[in-house]
């Protein structure tokens, strides 16, 4: 990545989580204290910001894909901010508080989403792995936590201004205008023209029990951080830790998960799994939760900072990342968005809720009994924990997947194209009238994956080519030729055929393993999927990304997991049909243009082998072009 773009992404992602790093942890403290609010007050005005969570993210999306850039409406929805974050100081009473909150949070919560989608688009667009690249990037927002903490304690130890606590208020007004600033420093991203509408997209996913489990489980284990936020900065202080010293002692989890970011989270992900580090991660709160019950001694409080740090990068950002594999890839930012939804959003709300009515009922005579108030998260904390163990199921492992020469394929049900097409996997022989795209040898006849057919047409041949033997060289990593089969690691990029073509009749051999996505793309557009018929029973072989027209197979003609498939497909104009296993799946629908959705097909592009984060296996890749209607 090059130094100028890394910069201005790092810093837009430093500002915009310091400004929430301002106020979050310790505005409770202020409102418990000095404005002597109830608990239950408390929780609703923390909730302003969940609440704004569920709505702001799809009036956003709308408006940067219709008609603003996403740059420009970060800086004015963060000028908005600042304006009502210095309003929000001078407000004393409830009601007047909550609504100035919940106009802010609803500019803010705009803001979060388009910071992530800004930042991959740019990541995208400059060819860059975003598994590789944007730790790097979000690295900044937990050090932007722990460096606002520890600032704002040095201005009360300067200023005295702990008792009120208005300070962290007008910190993140300051910031908020920064910020603003700097979003006018951008990289220019100018509105998309799908206009889709962010969440629905990924709703479909809900369909899926583990990734329904994952979803339910991250909602409750969210709603629990309500108990750190609304709690932690009165209960130290009700401990004897001053005022002052509370943003530093609670700034310690930012540190610790800055540092867990950048040098544990890989190493978790990578042996023990996404079902073990998640688990972990709920263990996390379970042990913080534990020590807060005991309530003594105030240095193991101080220190017990570290697993709510280790807890939101072993939980909350190891589920963004499970999200991402999970994610067939025209929906990750939906699928991000949902996660953002669930978790930010209806998971703090209902939280929000919850640890308000919870301190309420164990509050005597305005203080607070915090054994039986921090019992009660640690119990479903404990539970949520077993319930991950027993109920989610590992995806497949980003591995290159096990030795495929000597296994059964299919040998009924064949038509006569594809006869020659089963155990012939070093032979490699096309029917009469087709050309193997792939000779069972080697990589010759495809290229690496260059963004999308609008990015490529956006570049100069200079840029494209540079950006070719980058993608080559990221091909040529995960994708290998093991004894006539073409197998994909998990990792990395789409594979393409150096070739475009127009209408043609495409065989294709394919296997996957347990949970596995892919999908062919025609012409550079998406797709004929293939996925687990387990987990999505409508089959593998349906035009996945077609809104107005069928989506979905006619029938589920999937062999079992593990065993070989074939494809027939047939391209003609618009109009494709599919066969899966010589069983008709797809009867000429018409693929839309997932790119520029106002406009049909291309009528000549590439044929792409759908990279998804799992192991995949193809081999007897013959197609026919056939003269345009």
């Amino acid at each position: 990545m090059d130094w100028p773009l890394y910069i201005k992404l790092s810093v837009m992602m430093f500002l915009e989580y310091a400004i929430w790093g301002a106020w979050a942890p310790v505005l409770a403290a202020r409102l418990l204290g000095p404005l002597k609010m109830s608990g239950k007050q408390t929780g609703w005005i923390y909730a302003t910001l969940p609440l704004a969570c569920i709505i702001s993210p799809l009036l956003a999306g709308q408006i940067a894909d219709k008609w603003v850039n996403t740059e420009r409406l970060l800086a004015v929805a963060h000028l908005i901010g600042a304006m009502l974050l210095y309003a929000a100081v001078r407000k004393n009473t409830f009601k007047s508080l909550f609504l100035v909150m919940l106009f802010y949070s609803l500019c803010y919560a705009a803001t979060l989403p388009l910071v992530n989608a800004l930042m991959f688009q740019k990541l995208a667009e400059n060819n860059l792995d975003i598994g590789k690249h944007s730790p790097n990037i979000f690295i900044w927002a937990p050090i932007a936590w722990a460096l606002v903490g520890y600032s704002l304690t040095g201005w009360r130890w300067k200023f005295k201004t702990g008792e009120q606590g208005r300070d962290c208020l007008y910190l993140a007004a300051i910031l908020s205008v920064i910020m603003a600033v700097s979003c006018l420093f951008l990289p220019d991203t100018p509105p998309a023209k799908s206009g889709k509408v962010p969440i629905v997209e990924a709703m479909a996913m809900l369909g899926n029990t583990n990734f329904l489990i994952f979803i339910i489980i991250s909602m409750v284990v969210a709603g629990l951080m309500q108990f750190y936020f609304l709690g932690t900065a009165r209960f130290m202080q009700d401990m004897g830790i001053p005022p002052k010293n509370v943003p530093a002692s609670m700034a310690i989890a930012q540190a610790v998960q800055a540092i867990a970011t950048f040098f544990v989270l890989g190493y978790f992900l990578t042996n023990l799994g996404y079902k073990w580090t998640l688990t972990v991660g709920a263990a996390c709160w379970l042990l913080m939760y534990i020590v807060y019950v005991g309530t003594k001694p105030r240095w193991l409080v101080v220190a017990s900072q570290s697993l709510h740090g280790l807890a939101y990068v072993f939980f909350i950002i190891a589920g963004q990342i499970l999200a991402e594999i999970l994610a067939p890839e025209e929906i990750r930012n939906s699928m991000q968005a949902l996660i953002f939804a669930a978790t930010v959003g209806v998971g703090l709300f209902f939280g929000t809720q919850f640890a308000g009515v919870i301190m309420d009922k164990f509050r005597k005579e305005d203080k607070f009994q915090w054994r039986p108030i921090f019992l009660v998260p640690c119990v479903i904390a404990l539970v949520c924990a077993v319930a991950f163990v027993s109920f989610f199921k590992e995806p497949p492992k980003d591995t290159v997947a096990q030795e495929v020469v000597g296994e059964p394929r299919p040998s009924e049900g064949l038509g006569e194209h594809h006869v020659l097409s089963y155990g012939l996997l070093t032979e490699n022989q096309p029917p009469d009238g087709f050309v193997a795209l792939f000779n069972g040898k080697d990589l010759t006849g495809w290229k690496g994956l260059v963004g999308n057919p609008i990015t490529r047409a956006g570049m100069s041949p200079q840029d494209l080519a540079e950006a070719q033997v980058k993608a080559d060289e990221n091909m040529r990593t995960h994708w290998k030729v093991v004894d006539g089969v073409l197998v994909f690691d998990g990792k990395g990029h789409s594979l393409c055929t150096a070739k475009d073509y127009g209408d043609f009749e495409l065989l294709v051999d394919w296997k996957i393993e347990t949970g596995g996505d892919s999908g062919l793309y025609l012409r550079g557009s998406p797709q004929v999927q293939i996925w687990d018929p387990v987990q999505r029973p409508e089959g593998s072989g349906g035009l996945f990304n077609n809104k107005k027209g069928p989506g979905k197979p006619l029938k589920c003609a999937d062999n079992p997991v593990g065993q070989w498939n074939t494809f027939r497909i047939i391209m003609t104009g618009e109009r494709v049909t599919v066969y899966l296993n010589d069983v008709l799946v797809v009867d000429n629908v018409v693929l839309e243009n997932y790119w520029e959705r106002d406009k049909p097909i291309y009528p000549m592009g590439q044929i792409e082998l759908q990279s998804h984060s799992s192991p995949l296996y193809f081999s007897n890749i013959f197609i026919r072009e056939t003269p345009p209607t």
